[in-house]
């Protein structure tokens, strides 16, 4: 039997659905830990990008996912903390 990640939706944030699974963390261990420390682990996990590309004014169709992602990686971690779910 599969434990589900409770709380966090990884496909809304345009993760794996198998996140945990793939990065050998376990689901209950995961499931117990508060929201802040659950997107803290998210993002060690996810890609790092040292030098984040600006996304180019012209294109104004960005959803909110990409622009979180187009985000410093310490602007990203508090975008992810502090946005309610209707933004996310």
């Amino acid at each position: 039997m599969e434990i589900e990640p409770q709380g966090i939706n990884f496909e809304e944030l345009g993760i794996r659905p198998d996140f945990l699974e793939i990065n050998n963390i376990d689901p209950s261990y995961f499931n117990a830990l508060p929201e802040d420390q659950k997107m803290d682990i998210i993002l060690q996990f996810l890609p790092k990008d040292d030098n984040p590309v600006v996304p180019s004014t012209s294109n104004l169709d960005m959803d909110n996912l990409a622009f979180i992602n187009s985000l410093p990686p310490n602007l990203r971690e508090e975008a992810l903390l502090t946005s309610d779910e209707v933004f996310l």
